[in-house]
């Protein structure tokens, strides 16, 4: 019995599979046995050849080699057997996972002869003294002077291995070679935190904090506010939105803004747009507000006065009243107006927060 252990090297090419057996018994040459061979930590997706070739007796294998073609007294791809005769066989795939392959073999000759095991992989020899040294990369390795390039998270002879702790935040498969991400994390390398604003309040003011596939967070900001954290306070009046020469007041409420439009001309609507000459006839007054005409002095328009209903004010009833317009309620609290309650209204506070005006953590 002849037993041949082939452990992994730098390069598939680098797999020595020759070996010499030779018989001298007067002038019968008997050969016979069983030769088995192991594959060990081989990792591979494909599959190779094992080819056995009796020739004639040479100390060094043929660097010309071709598959079937050059093996003088016959071949075989798995079993040898016969009266200086190989058994040829239709062709044997052979996994390349770790595995103990046997060959028995009878060989009778008149002569010395030589017995090869040769490895093949797309009819090339990966026999150690073959010229046409080659690499097998997986994982999208690129095999750049007979050596493998690996992309980013492997490493390995073959590109075979993930990286520990490399970019990969999560932990690596060996094969495929993907990072599967715990809960919460995303991206290739587990690098994008897909729960952000659960552990973090970035957003100020009252903005709300909203996770995107991206692994980052936007900022949904109230009224009034804007920037990445919405700590920019704006300013709604700057593009004067008001006509007719009418007073324009920054809110921190939608919508944002509130024109005030001069009595004397008779003026309302939201942005002091639409013209009231002839006073109550137009019906300016909002929200159930009652209307009042007067006449000013040396002006031929006639003017009026709105009459609100509780809870409205403005001189059209157009905006709401109570001290809710005053933005009394801090750190996102929501403000209802509440005519039973001492201060008039009653904030609404967002969790982790308490107080009149939610202003205690």
């Amino acid at each position: 019995m002849f037993i041949i252990l082939l452990p992994t090297r730098q390069r598939l090419s680098s797999f020595y599979l020759f070996f010499i057996i030779l018989f001298i018994y007067f002038n019968l040459i008997i050969g016979s046995g069983q030769l088995k061979f192991q594959l060990t930590t081989f990792n591979s997706s494909e599959q190779f050849r094992v080819e056995l070739c009796a020739n004639e007796f040479r100390w060094r294998e043929s660097s010309k080699s071709e598959w079937g073609k050059d093996c003088k007294f016959g071949r075989a791809e798995v079993f040898l057997s016969g009266n200086g005769t190989f058994d040829e066989r239709q062709q044997t795939l052979i996994s390349t996972s770790t595995t103990s392959i046997s060959l028995p073999f009878s060989h009778f000759w008149r002569q010395s002869f030589t017995l090869e095991l040769r490895l093949w992989h797309n009819n090339v020899l990966l026999n150690e003294n073959n010229n046409k040294s080659i690499c097998y990369c997986i994982n999208d390795g690129k095999c750049v002077d007979n050596k493998c390039v690996c992309p980013v998270g492997y490493w390995g002879n073959n590109c075979e291995k993930c990286i520990p702790n490399s970019r990969c935040k999560g932990f690596c498969r060996q094969r495929p070679g993907e990072c599967s991400c715990p809960e919460g994390k995303g991206g290739q390398f587990c690098e994008k935190d897909l729960i952000f604003c659960s552990k973090n309040s970035p957003c100020q003011n009252g903005g709300i904090c909203q996770n995107n596939a991206e692994g980052n967070y936007t900022c949904k900001c109230k009224p009034g506010y804007g920037g990445i954290n919405c700590e920019r306070q704006l300013n709604n009046c700057e593009e004067e939105p008001c006509y007719n020469g009418a007073k324009c007041i920054n809110l921190f409420s939608s919508p944002g803004f509130r024109c005030e439009c001069p009595p004397s001309l008779g003026l309302y609507g939201r942005f002091c747009e639409i013209k009231a000459p002839n006073g109550c006839k137009d019906l300016p007054c909002q929200n159930g507000g009652s209307c009042a005409d007067f006449n000013l002095k040396n002006n031929s328009n006639t003017s009026f006065k709105c009459l609100c209903p509780d809870g409205w004010t403005g001189h059209f009833c157009e905006q709401p009243w109570g001290r809710c317009t005053e933005n009394p309620c801090q750190n996102g609290g929501s403000c209802i107006t509440d005519n039973f309650n001492i201060n008039g209204y009653v904030c609404l506070c967002p969790i982790g927060w308490s107080g009149i005006n939610c202003e205690n953590k």
